[in-house]
């Protein structure tokens, strides 16, 4: 092989590599982000309960549309060793992580209140 073969190949296996290790994590292994209670705290509990509704949906849906990031991302780096999902931008890890910390301040919050 030349040289440039060689070269080629290496660039591809490193792109490879580095695709494979930026794929979208399962919903489920998502760490929630911290997010301060301090929004919430002057909310009434029915303030609350429909906070908390709408926090639920909304993680919901994030969490569909990242385990499809994640399936997708786990077929097309098996097939072809690229993660495509991530590389199209559907791995939104980050948002499920934010509105994991939000449920659990407003879960704070409704407990410090004793919303029940």
């Amino acid at each position: 092989m030349t040289p440039h073969v060689l070269t080629a190949a290496a660039l591809v296996g490193a792109a490879l590599l580095l695709a494979a290790c930026t794929s979208a994590a399962s919903p489920d292994r998502i760490q929630p982000a911290y997010v301060s209670s301090l929004s919430f705290q002057k909310m009434s509990c029915r303030q609350l309960a429909a906070a908390k509704s709408n926090n639920d949906a909304a993680l919901a849906k994030a969490v569909k549309q990242q385990q499809q990031a994640y399936a997708g991302d786990a077929v097309s780096g098996f097939v072809i060793g690229v993660s495509v999902a991530t590389m199209a931008g559907q791995d939104i890890g980050p948002e499920v992580a934010r509105l994991k910390g939000e449920q659990a301040a407003i879960a704070d919050v409704r407990k410090a209140k004793k919303c029940g």
